[in-house]
């Protein structure tokens, strides 16, 4: 064991106070470095024509199904499954959907799928409104996420092709 003498405690502070300056000054200077940003963003456009199918109706609304076709920053098609319920003045009224795109295709050149959420509503003698958001991706896809709107006329009955249009955001996240 070394004994210290007086004194010995001031030796102690000298040889401290650069390590402490040192773990001070060291994080500030390795500032990150990134070879790509982390996110990239982009605009998302064009069309989603569908042919909707009623599985099952009662009198506050029915389950649905439609396959569809998308044009634009996603080139492919789906298989949708979505739930219609009608506001207080029944089937002439006001109506609300939410419901699940299976899209399977080709966005920003990528291939892959897509599970997309939407939420909508269409006034009485109006026409559909709403938003969606890409729940997940699989393939060359599997790092995008987005959000944005879509609106349009819709299908005018089971078995009819309606359009819509859709505007929004993709992000691929870099891993």
């Amino acid at each position: 064991m070394i004994k210290m003498e007086k004194g010995g405690g001031k030796m102690r502070k000298m040889l401290l106070m650069p390590f402490i300056l040192c773990m001070m000054f060291l994080p500030m200077l390795s500032m990150p470095v990134y070879a790509k940003p982390p996110i990239s963003s982009i605009e998302a456009s064009g069309t989603w024509k569908y042919i909707p199918r009623i599985i099952k109706m009662w009198n506050h609304g029915f389950i649905g199904d439609e396959v569809a076709t998308w044009t634009g920053t996603f080139e492919g098609e789906s298989y949708d499954t979505f739930l219609v319920w009608f506001g207080r003045s029944g089937i002439e009224g006001d109506w609300y959907v939410v419901g699940k795109i299976y899209f399977e295709g080709m966005v920003n050149g990528k291939f892959g799928s897509l599970v997309i959420l939407f939420i909508g509503e269409r006034p009485a003698g109006g026409e559909w409104y709403g938003h969606w958001m890409i729940l997940r991706g699989r393939g060359d896809l599997a790092n995008i996420r987005g959000h944005g709107i879509w609106w349009g006329p819709g299908a005018p009955g089971p078995g009819v092709e309606g359009p819509l249009e859709y505007l929004g955001t993709i992000y691929f996240i870099h891993c």
